[in-house]
């Protein structure tokens, strides 16, 4: 019973380590760095922005408290499910530009310490995006071809056919 614990211990340990790396495992990252991701309070009262160090690796954006966190905040963010656009708010002294990421799950809001560094950020993230979905045309196309060519019933009657 020990031994059969002790693999599911380290099964979940694997599964953890593949869904919430430290900041510092993740060193193929396309961009990484710190923006600010806004945060809601109660009711909308208490709105305020937290420093992030965010990174995207794979198709996957992640958010940590620092660049030597231990494990993400929150369940990553899958970029190909995502839409990335960067908006104005006029509201206050200035204007505060800011990238927002609206997915199936909802949507979180992200500012950077200037524009240029936004903008670096949504091409990333549509660079990761277009790498992530053409990749998986590609598995399926060949995965597709795979199984025809390997289907035994359909050579047979192509065979029958021109037989």
């Amino acid at each position: 019973m020990g031994d059969v614990f002790g693999k599911r211990e380290s099964y979940h340990q694997l599964a953890e380590d593949f869904f919430y790396p430290s900041a510092n495992a993740l060193t193929n990252a396309r961009k990484a760095g710190w923006l600010y991701r806004h945060k809601e309070g109660f009711c909308g009262f208490f709105t305020r922005w937290r420093r992030r160090w965010v990174v995207l690796q794979g198709g996957y954006l992640f958010e940590f408290r620092n660049a030597e966190a231990k494990r993400p905040l929150g369940l990553p963010i899958e970029v190909t499910e995502t839409h990335a656009s960067i908006h104005q708010n006029n509201k206050r002294k200035g204007e505060l530009r800011y990238m927002r990421l609206s997915g199936i799950t909802g949507h979180q809001v992200y500012c950077a310490d200037d524009e240029h560094v936004l903008e670096l950020w949504i091409h990333a993230i549509q660079a990761a995006k277009e790498e992530i979905t053409s990749q998986r045309l590609v598995d399926q196309g060949t995965s597709h071809v795979t199984q025809v060519e390997e289907s035994p019933s359909k050579k047979l009657n192509a065979h029958q056919r021109n037989g």
